[in-house]
């Protein structure tokens, strides 16, 4: 009886920290460090924004799962990680609480395709974009249910925009 106890509580214990995904509110860990995109020579002449834009049409879509980290759902700090490990080689953190403090800030007006775009919710849930370049972001949408592309300029974006983030070089 104790035996079986122990596993349900492992088993819950174990989901939550899958789960904590977008809404973690643990403190960023002071030993993260990120590493700044350096192509190699076959990639000199594509651009930053035709790299993402090519990876993330791959993931328009995909549905959103809380705490999901594949293309068979996923939540918005996992497609950042999946998208930046995959193409530019950097872990970024699992969660928008420690992802918000990657790399630096850059304001609004001047962020750059590949930059990450933050957003806090009126119930104080964070949010995590990857900006394309023409005022649009792509993102796992928790009210759209999947991946989708959005404006950063409409009404609800603008309203809740936090911050943005230079995790990647400027040029390739």
């Amino acid at each position: 009886m104790k035996t079986q106890i122990f596993i349900k509580q492992s088993m819950f214990i174990l989901i939550l920290l899958i789960l904590s995904g977008c809404g973690s509110a643990l403190r960023y860990p002071n030993g993260f460090q990120y590493a700044p995109y350096k192509p190699d020579d076959s990639n000199q002449q594509v651009s930053i924004q035709e790299v993402l834009q090519n990876e993330l049409k791959k993931w328009q879509g995909v549905p959103y799962k809380w705490g999901g980290n594949s293309k068979n759902g996923v939540d918005c700090s996992g497609l950042a990680v999946n998208v930046y490990k995959k193409l530019f080689g950097i872990s970024l953190p699992r969660s928008t609480i420690y992802q918000v403090k990657a790399g630096t800030q850059v304001s609004k007006n001047k962020i750059k395709p590949g930059d990450l775009v933050f957003f806090i919710s009126p119930k104080q849930a964070r949010h995590v974009g990857i900006y394309l370049g023409n005022r649009k972001f792509i993102h796992a949408s928790v009210s759209k249910k999947k991946v989708v592309i959005s404006n950063i300029d409409q009404a609800y974006w603008r309203k809740t925009y936090w911050t943005s983030r230079r995790v990647i070089s400027e040029s390739l």
